[in-house]
């Protein structure tokens, strides 16, 4: 589903071949406030999307901030360029994060290849 390389068009200026924060990578799923100290960054698995773990969150309690990882290439990013390599896709994850988590709790959870992701990009935030 990815237009690269069949659309130039789309793909990733020469100028943001380095990994850089994404704004568009983390979907808020939760209808909670700004000010809540607990937060889930929910990590798909290979293929996945943001959206499968909307039923999830409307589980949980209110009071918990919770995030999907909304990768290039899947859901409502369709038509973005993909990373170009794993350690690219940590870093920018990584970056991405580290501007969202602040003071309280913070958990991941990720399923199949995503646990894999979680998992660099926790040893790269320490």
């Amino acid at each position: 589903c990815q237009p690269w390389p069949f659309d130039p068009s789309k793909e990733r200026p020469k100028d943001q071949m380095h990994p850089a924060e994404d704004p568009d990578l983390l979907l808020r799923l939760d209808k909670g406030g700004s000010g809540l100290s607990t937060r889930v960054f929910f990590f798909p698995w290979l293929g996945g999307s943001s959206s499968a773990y909307i039923p999830v969150v409307q589980k949980m309690s209110k009071d918990i901030a919770c995030y999907a990882l909304d990768m290039p290439g899947r859901g409502q990013r369709e038509d973005v360029e993909g990373y170009p390599t794993g350690l690219f896709a940590i870093k920018v994850i990584a970056m991405t994060l580290a501007k969202e988590m602040r003071r309280g709790s913070n958990f991941i959870f990720a399923h199949s290849q995503g646990s894999h992701f979680a998992y660099y990009v926790t040893k790269l935030l320490r």
